[in-house]
């Protein structure tokens, strides 16, 4: 009774292991894209053996297994123990890679397609929220400023140039000719103008432009021309000219592009030109715009009625009224006198201003914390500049622009003193 039980358990495990096996071939044959037939002729055998083997009804000998595992490119464990080596996965991966290379390569051109329809949209889509930001760069001994910007998206387009002046010259000035241009084929082409000696700012809309039409910006980017026409008290005209080259600092219309990080001085120049109007109102100074366009004349009323000393309205947001400050919940900006000093702290901007006025001389004192320097300017009753330098905060060095810059460490002391009480305070 014990011997029957023993030759069952023995013919199951066969049956399973036989099982196994007729399993294993139909599924390498199949893997491989063999029909039985194929299959047969290969290890020259019938097709009827290959379906007794799958079917389990007969077990090859020794050498069709050997003939089998050529052919199906597998090792002879992987078929009778089905235990896998490296060189049959290795044969596996070869044989996947076979069926991709095949696939791409029956369908090579709808791959193309796709891959070149893809890189199109990405491009279209970020050419169509595009931004660009160039710096303006002076070349001249005689003319100069401290800041200009050109900046262009889908919707609008903007160039400005601050605070302008003429150098180097020993006469009385009467009369003011300002032009802006740029060269087109050759040709001279107006697009600012003004008989005064004042921050050039030119805003228009995109699809509506009066100056900045394409050809006139393919233009600037090779080369942007300011021109001063002097004439002094005995009627004679003095000419200077100005060379100013446009340096890209940013753009995202491209499908691949440098990455910024946030709070550099990219990221606050676009926020200071998504919000013109704010900054130019910290700054104390009313731009105009040659031939500008109606949609913007209530934008200029507007700065034109607003300077730095607007009573902000006070908000129960202002954090730093324990410092005596008021805060302008509009333009996010706090403002307090300290004796002569009018300071005017702008977070968005990262930016602290201070200004003083003693003995008819204004001082000028603008922090920008992220660019880490401070710009220094000393005013005549007049306007004229007498004292521009710049400091680096971190190097601690003086870069001296006009007249004699020593002995003005007590104005950078006394802004850093302020705007660390406020950094301390948020």
């Amino acid at each position: 009774m014990e011997e029957k039980s023993s030759e069952n358990v023995n013919t199951n495990e066969n049956t399973v292991k036989e099982y196994s096996f007729a399993r294993y071939i139909c599924e390498l044959r199949l893997k491989r894209n063999l029909t039985q037939k194929a299959l047969a002729e290969k290890i020259k055998v019938s097709d009827r053996t290959i379906s007794k083997w799958e079917n389990g009804l007969t077990v090859p000998d020794l050498h069709n297994i050997r003939s089998i595992c050529k052919e199906l490119g597998v090792s002879a464990n992987a078929v009778v123990l089905e235990k896998y080596t490296l060189k049959d996965h290795f044969h596996n991966f070869l044989h996947w890679l076979g069926k991709l290379g095949k696939l791409i390569s029956n369908n090579i051109f709808k791959l193309i397609f796709a891959i070149i329809f893809i890189l199109l949209l990405i491009y279209f889509i970020n050419n169509y929220n595009a931004i660009s930001i160039y710096t303006l760069n002076y070349d001249s001994d005689n003319i100069t400023f401290s800041e200009g910007m050109f900046i262009r998206n889908k919707s609008y387009n903007i160039l400005f140039i601050d605070d302008i002046k003429i150098e180097n010259i020993d006469y009385e000035i009467k009369n003011y000719n300002v032009n802006l241009y740029v060269l087109v084929n050759g040709d001279k082409v107006l697009i600012y103008n003004n008989d005064e000696l004042e921050n050039i700012f030119i805003e228009e809309l995109s699809n509506y432009p009066s100056v900045l039409h394409d050809d006139v910006i393919r233009s600037m980017r090779k080369g942007l021309y300011l021109e001063i026409i002097l004439t002094d008290v005995n009627d004679e005209e003095h000419n200077y000219n100005c060379n100013i080259t446009l340096t890209k600092e940013f753009s995202n219309n491209k499908l691949t592009y440098s990455s910024y990080p946030a709070n550099t001085e990219y990221n606050n120049d676009y926020k200071r030109f998504l919000n013109m109007g704010n900054s130019i109102n910290t700054t104390n100074t009313i731009y105009k715009n040659l031939n500008a366009s109606p949609a913007f004349s209530s934008i200029n009323e507007k700065l034109e009625t607003q300077n730095l000393e607007t009573i902000p309205v006070e908000d129960t947001d202002n954090k730093l009224k324990d410092l005596g400050y008021s805060y302008d919940k509009e333009n996010d900006s706090y403002t307090k006198e300290d004796g002569n000093n009018l300071i005017t702290y702008n977070p968005s901007f990262d930016l602290l201003i201070i200004k003083k006025v003693e003995a008819d001389m204004e001082h000028r004192i603008k922090y920008y914390i992220q660019k880490d320097r401070i710009d220094y300017k000393l005013f005549d009753e007049n306007e004229n500049n007498l004292i521009y330098f710049k400091y680096s905060v971190n190097s601690k060095t003086i870069f001296c622009r006009i007249g004699n810059c020593k002995n003005y460490q007590s104005e950078i002391d006394y802004i850093l003193a302020e705007y660390q009480v406020i950094s301390e305070t948020l």
